[in-house]
């Protein structure tokens, strides 16, 4: 009885995988043309999540420096770390301290973990930076927050693990469209 339902959550994750990539390619796109705007002017990509995404965040940062799947120069990556005290405070002291004309908020959000990440989203707003938000399930208040100039990547599903499975793919599909533009095709 276990063995069969292993089995059943790579199929899971491969079906739902599968009917997400025609929804989500043009947001996906829309916000690799953001980052690369933002790092081709000398501006940084800040990636920020809370709770489960917290991780995901510093994760893409990373890709975003070292690189992906392919050896390319750095690029202007931070996380936007959570701290001691309360996050949200820390959060917003960091980003109002560091954060650029040219920069890129990247926020990761899973729904139950968004209100920490809203005053973030709007301090970056108030300065003029787009904010790429992926946001895992039906977004709740982040997704009103939001404004028409930002880009919205949304993954739903019932179940908290596959929109997990979705975030991570997205953040893949980002650093290799990011790698795609600036290295061209691999040969």
């Amino acid at each position: 009885m276990l063995t069969p339902r292993l089995e059943q959550q790579f199929i899971d994750s491969a079906d739902f995988k599968y009917q997400c990539g025609q929804t989500l390619a043009a947001p996906l796109s829309a916000a690799v043309e953001a980052m690369l705007a933002a790092l081709t002017a000398g501006g940084r990509v800040w990636c920020v999540g809370a709770g489960p995404t917290a991780g995901l965040a510093s994760y893409a940062s990373h890709l975003l420096t070292h690189g992906f799947e392919r050896d390319r120069p750095e690029l202007s990556s931070m996380p936007l770390h959570q701290g001691d005290g309360d996050e949200a405070a820390t959060m917003l002291k960091r980003l109002r301290a560091h954060v650029a004309q040219d920069d890129v908020l990247w926020v990761m959000s899973l729904c139950r973990s968004e209100r920490t990440l809203i005053p973030v989203i709007e301090a970056a707003q108030d300065r003029g930076i787009t904010v790429i938000a992926l946001v895992a399930g039906e977004g709740g208040d982040l997704m009103d927050c939001l404004l028409d100039t930002d880009v919205v990547v949304s993954i739903v599903h019932p179940r908290v693990s596959r929109m997990l499975e979705g975030l991570h793919m997205a953040i893949h599909a980002v650093c290799d469209g990011i790698d795609l533009q600036l290295l061209g095709e691999e040969s």
